[in-house]
């Protein structure tokens, strides 16, 4: 894959991958490539894929392409490393990424450089090829059962030098006592061993990303000049990533696995050890590398289990990282969805309508802190209103999101239409021509104030409970013509019902997480038990028939969790 890189202060700051067969570049936010400069042209230039080749051609923009310093004037052949100049961003094509050396500012001695986002530190790595090496010492690290740490398995039977390995891990633990990144632990990482190890010339950590591809991650040198196009092995990290085992050479220049095709002065290594970064699931995340230039000091075999205790007090600070991480990602999560709880709560009606001769009671409740279910009162004119209750399918954000849409579409339609049976129709059309691989049941009802007639239209959803007044037991509603939920078909024919409120009378408008709350032994609430809870409490008018109906769902449900969102509406003509 072809990609455009972003390089600043001698670092990549970003990197765009070419996976497209036209890519678009410009300032309007659909292009593939969005520059944030005025004067870049809202689609200001193209790059378009022919097998493996890739050319760029300017779309008549106002400041014109630049490639190599000369103006664009037709579809243009990128080569490697083509220079591409927009306005005043500058970006370099490149075939390979993992290739590409970035020189490091060499302004002090123990610089350090670490990736953050898309930058790289200042090294790459080479595939070389794998030959048998000359490795003198490894050792295997194992995780243990039962335990978040790591043991180590040494194969040359050496006696383990404690007193180095115990202040290693002091040194270590103590420079990570406050770091909350990997980057800020890498950095102390590196700075540690550099004190550990004072024949250490550069450090490097490479780590897998979110592919399983190893990445540069962070470097250390003793010397600003050694920053300067600096390689390293891909081979050798990863052998000690598969293998699980930190390795020692000790004449590294000499190790056929360092054989490069460029001058050996780019890659002079004398001596190195490097060792692997192994979670608490035994996964190797990464890799640790240490090495010298100077042909009279070499590692031993002390040193390398010393690095390996350091890598293990690493691998444990990372995952600590990474916890730290989920626990603020986590508490952002919790704070953007109480955000958007009271953001869909300003969807559904902030008080009741006022009518004489009625009262109306409503409640929700979200499975989630935002929930799919949605009811509203829509005022028609001075004598009509068209009373909503609506059931996304599915829970959580994307259910919410839908729920906003509806509530939009619900409030059109019905201006738009005086027909309950046109409106619901209107909003299926809408609702299906979206796409969407999730459907809504709803029902609708308009009420006539001054005929006490409401007309209702059921898309798929619960029927509606009638509560007449007296001792007569309340029974549900068949609606002639019920047609199937909103977005499945744009096509549906839905029928209505007209009922008459008498005075007293109450009708119950719900979702299905009324009757199917389910308690402790598995068991829904079922709508037959809901009758009979408001036929024994002889519940008269919309609050008294309404808190019968919450204090049956909570009744039933106990202390079991809530498996759906909860909603219902009551309209009630008082005597």
């Amino acid at each position: 894959m072809a990609y455009l890189i972003v390089e600043e202060e001698g670092f990549v700051k970003c990197r765009y991958p070419l996976e497209k067969d036209s890519t678009i570049i410009g300032r309007h936010p659909d292009c593939d490539i969005v520059i944030d400069d005025n004067s870049v042209s809202r689609r200001h230039a193209k790059i378009r894929r022919r097998g493996n080749q890739y050319f760029i051609e300017d779309l008549n923009s106002r400041n014109g392409t630049l490639v190599n310093r000369e103006v664009v004037q037709k579809e243009t052949l990128l080569f490697e490393n083509s220079e591409i100049e927009i306005c005043e961003n500058i970006f370099q094509f490149v075939t390979d990424l993992s290739s590409v050396v970035v020189k490091a500012r060499p302004t002090a001695r123990d610089s350090t450089s670490l990736k953050s986002g898309n930058r790289r530190p200042g090294f790459a790595l080479d595939d070389l090829p794998n030959h048998k090496s000359s490795i003198i010492s490894s050792m295997e690290i194992v995780p243990r059962r039962g335990d978040s740490s790591v043991g180590t398995k040494s194969q040359s039977g050496y006696t383990s030098n404690l007193e180095k390995k115990l202040g290693a891990l002091i040194t270590v633990t103590q420079s990570l006592q406050d770091a909350e990144n990997s980057d800020e632990i890498m950095r102390r990482v590196l700075d540690s061993l550099f004190e550990l190890f004072i024949e250490a010339d550069r450090g490097f950590v490479a780590m897998r990303d979110e592919r399983g591809e190893i990445v540069p991650f962070a470097m250390k040198t003793r010397h600003a000049q050694d920053t300067e196009r600096v390689r390293i092995s891909r081979t050798v990290i990863q052998q000690v990533l598969d293998s699980h085992q930190a390795i020692l050479s000790q004449d590294a220049a000499a190790d056929q696995r360092f054989e490069l095709s460029q001058s050996m002065a780019d890659f002079r290594i004398r001596s190195l050890m490097c060792a692997p970064l192994i979670n608490s699931q035994g996964v190797a995340i990464g890799a640790i590398q240490l090495d010298t230039l100077r042909s009279a000091i070499a590692f031993n075999e002390n040193d390398l289990e010393v690095l390996v205790t350091a890598a293990m007090q690493a691998s444990l600070a990372l995952q600590n990282a990474e916890l730290h991480e989920r626990l603020l990602r986590a508490k952002k999560l919790d704070d953007d969805l109480k955000l958007a709880n009271a953001v869909q709560m300003r969807f559904l009606p902030q008080r009741h309508p006022e009518y004489e001769g009625y009262a109306f009671y409503s409640y929700y409740s979200p499975m989630v802190q935002v929930g799919g279910d949605y009811y509203d009162f829509i005022p028609l004119d001075e004598r009509r209103m068209a009373i909503i209750v609506a059931d996304v399918v599915g829970h959580g954000i994307a259910a919410a999101m839908l729920m906003a849409k509806i509530s939009a579409e619900a409030r059109y339609t019905f201006a738009l239409h005086q027909d309950p049976i046109k409106a619901v129709q209107q909003m299926n059309r809408n609702l299906s021509d979206m796409h969407l691989d999730k459907f809504v049941t709803l029902i609708a009802g308009v009420l006539d104030f001054h005929e006490h007639l409401i007309t209702l239209v059921n898309a798929g959803h619960m029927r509606p409970i009638y509560v007449p007044s007296g001792r007569k037991k309340p029974y549900e509603i068949q609606i002639t013509g019920t047609g199937l939920p909103l977005g499945i078909f744009d096509d549906v024919a839905y029928g209505s019902e007209r009922i008459e409120l008498k005075p007293g009378d109450s009708l119950v408008l719900y979702t299905d997480g009324v009757n199917e709350c389910m308690n402790d032994a598995g068991e829904q609430l079922g709508v037959a038990n809901l009758i009979d809870e408001l036929h024994e409490s002889q519940a008269k008018g919309a609050a008294a028939v309404g808190k019968v109906i919450s204090q049956t769902v909570q009744r039933h449900r106990g202390n079991h969790e809530q498996i759906d969102d909860i909603c219902f509406v009551v309209i009630g003509r008082e005597l």
